[in-house]
């Protein structure tokens, strides 16, 4: 089975991968010095895998990113007023939830519900 069966994903979880064992090298107990992510010994790698990713990219075997369009206010307006988002003095547990999930993934969220789970 060659390698390339394996990358079944995205561009982006491929190099989220390789930020993880990034950390997990640097971390204790390990506490490596390098960085497999930015360390320049690793360059001639990291330029390897750039090339490889924009290969499989280009020949489809890995997605692409996907752009949605930003939430307008007219969305953000319809979503109070179907009553799945509320005002912080709601007395709705779920609704304020929502709202609460809802203002920290528009904020401090990369990418919407991309990697929340469902529940």
């Amino acid at each position: 089975m060659s390698f390339e069966v394996l990358l079944v994903g995205k561009k982006t979880s491929l190099l989220s991968i390789r930020a993880a064992f990034d950390r997990y090298l640097r971390s204790p107990p390990l506490n490596k010095k390098f960085s497999i992510y930015d360390g320049i010994q690793f360059n001639e790698a990291n330029t390897a895998l750039n090339s490889y990713l924009k290969h499989l990219a280009s020949t489809g075997k890995i997605a692409g990113t996907i752009h949605n369009n930003p939430l307008t206010a007219e969305i953000i307006q319809k979503l109070f007023e179907s009553g799945e988002l509320a005002s912080a003095d709601t007395k709705i547990p779920r609704a304020l939830l929502q709202t609460t999930w809802f203002y920290v993934s528009l904020y401090f969220g990369k990418r919407g519900r991309e990697n929340q789970s469902e529940e």
